[in-house]
């Protein structure tokens, strides 16, 4: 029952994300970090997103586990961005947004490309999102 739930809300795009995929056969890597900790790394590679907590996370005990990662020992997959980081991406009916796209020559239905413009910071949490490959 959880695994199909999984499913359905790895699915789910907010208003204006409708149109965007993981792309085949490319790789990226991304750092997570609060303040001077590494909080975790993101990555792509074989279409799978994996987030992992990195050791120093683990070791501390000031910042709880973020609420879509619950185990900080665990690693998770996905085939699809989870909403925690797809929400750092603007909707792309935006017109400033579709400009900048346009302008910059990204795809627009491509989630590790406009990770990459857009994704280092967000209205929504304090994190840092940076990208290390």
């Amino acid at each position: 029952m959880l695994t199909a739930l999984r499913k359905v809300f790895a699915r789910f795009r907010a208003e204006g994300h409708e149109d965007i995929h993981t792309p085949k056969g490319v790789t990226a890597q991304f750092s997570l970090q609060y303040r001077d900790l590494t909080v975790g790394t993101l990555s792509l590679e074989d279409g799978i997103w994996r987030f992992s907590y990195s050791p120093a996370f683990r070791q501390q005990n000031v910042l709880q586990p973020l609420v879509a990662f619950p185990d900080a020992s665990r690693t998770y997959e996905s085939e699809s961005l989870w909403p925690f980081f797809m929400a750092r991406i603007p909707g792309i009916s935006q017109p400033e947004v579709k400009k900048l796209i346009q302008a910059e020559g990204l795809d627009p239905h491509s989630d590790v490309a406009l990770l990459r413009r857009f994704g280092q910071s967000s209205i929504s949490n304090p994190f840092v999102l940076q990208q290390t490959g």
